[in-house]
């Protein structure tokens, strides 16, 4: 597994580019940082305001950014190359909603990534990019696997100390309250994964992306104190028994 070169806590030192689209995915706007990356590149000196960002996107992230817009999901990563005049730069891409209602405006965050690379492996990537070859699966990977532990320790709500839980058992033991702490989104893929669905097969029944799905998984452990993905599948199943034999019994009384 190749590893990042520093701790992926010094992004936060590194310019960042943002600019905000439309539910269409017009850039509406950009701030400096985005408007100077888009010069360098060769691209108007206004970031491309009025333009449609979407179509100089891959299909692939295209398709993750359109989830966003559409509600289907609340966050979008993915690390792509950005080829200017001299070099090619690692970027990584972050999109987020603006809004509730949708369809959403959405923003969208970059950041280059080059700088915390070992050198050896940034000039092998590029010489990749150029012969042309894709960059290799587990660099992404670990990439993107850094990123997403990270953003789930930001989003996700501070978990108070405690031992455990019994897998078999939610952790206050009542289903209700436990769904009730969890966002829509996540109280599905808590439901999807008591059905022992895999990471990607909970992409595919929510129409997301594997990066987001993952991600979410990483954020139900922690809101629930969850100590592996184990306990949440049975926590899952558990619940979702306790829901067929409540209806069950509404129905009997019926």
């Amino acid at each position: 597994m190749v590893m990042l070169a520093a701790p992926i806590e010094s992004v936060v030192s590194l310019p960042l580019q943002a600019a905000v689209l439309d539910p269409g995915g017009i850039i509406r706007e950009a701030n400096a940082g985005w408007r100077r990356a888009a010069a360098e590149t060769g691209l108007p000196p206004d970031g491309g305001i009025g333009r449609d960002f979407l179509a100089h996107c891959t299909p692939e992230q295209a398709a993750g950014l359109t989830a966003v817009v559409a509600g289907r999901s609340d966050l979008f990563t993915a690390v792509c190359p950005s080829h200017g005049p001299s070099r090619t730069r690692w970027i990584l891409m972050v999109a987020l909603p603006l809004a509730v209602a949708r369809p959403r405006r959405i923003a969208v965050l970059r950041l280059d990534l080059s700088g915390l690379l070992p050198a050896e492996l940034g000039h092998r990537m590029a010489r990749a990019s150029h012969a042309p070859a894709e960059l290799p699966a587990d660099t992404r990977d670990a990439i993107v696997r850094a990123v997403e532990q990270t953003i789930a320790r930001v989003l996700a709500r501070p978990a108070e100390p405690a031992a455990a839980p019994d897998p078999g058992r939610s952790p206050d033991g009542e289903g209700a309250d436990v769904m009730a702490g969890l966002p829509r989104r996540q109280r599905q893929v808590l439901a999807l994964l008591g059905r022992g669905m895999s990471n990607a097969q909970i992409a595919g029944a929510l129409g997301i992306s594997m990066n987001t799905a993952k991600l979410h998984v990483s954020a139900v452990l922690r809101r629930l104190g969850l100590g592996n993905r184990m306990q949440a599948v049975a926590l899952g199943a558990r619940l979702s028994q306790e829901r067929s034999e409540a209806a069950l019994a509404c129905n009997a009384a019926e």
